[in-house]
């Protein structure tokens, strides 16, 4: 049985296996993840790709922040969205921001994904502020 976790504390990360550290998020555009690829394909589904506040998120009422996994066979050329491989985070009308620490996004690596797997993340809100840190966690079984 798996666990709702809401921070990033008592996770089981995978060692310097970030896809982006503390990357400020962009305004109203997209940024692929400032760590670039990672070789974390062919793990059969023990993998996740988690996205989490590293400071204090500020996005409009009903703004929206993408996290989505791209693929590459060499992590140079063909680089594509993984299909499926997308969670959109909407900012509720009643919150102010979003605490340093909350998950945002958490996406299993496909066992189709090409051999480097990249993260992205994009808003519609001009006005976004704080960073991200997406990184690897291990699902034990």
């Amino acid at each position: 049985m798996s666990q709702k976790v809401d921070s990033t504390q008592n996770m089981l990360q995978v060692a310097d296996e970030f896809l982006a550290t503390a990357q400020t998020i962009p305004q109203n555009t997209n940024a692929a993840g400032d760590e670039g690829f990672k070789e974390i394909s062919g793990t059969l589904g023990a993998l996740d790709v988690v996205f989490s506040a590293k400071t204090d998120l500020a996005l409009a009422s009903s703004a929206t922040a993408t996290f989505h996994l791209e693929d590459s066979a060499d992590g140079l050329t063909s680089i594509a969205d993984i299909p499926g491989a997308s969670v959109t985070f909407t900012q509720e009308s009643d919150v102010d921001a979003i605490a340093a620490g909350t998950i945002l996004a958490r996406i299993p690596v496909p066992s189709t994904a090409k051999r480097y797997v990249r993260c992205n993340i994009a808003t519609n809100d001009a006005a976004a502020t704080g960073t991200i840190d997406a990184f690897v966690e291990f699902k034990g079984r």
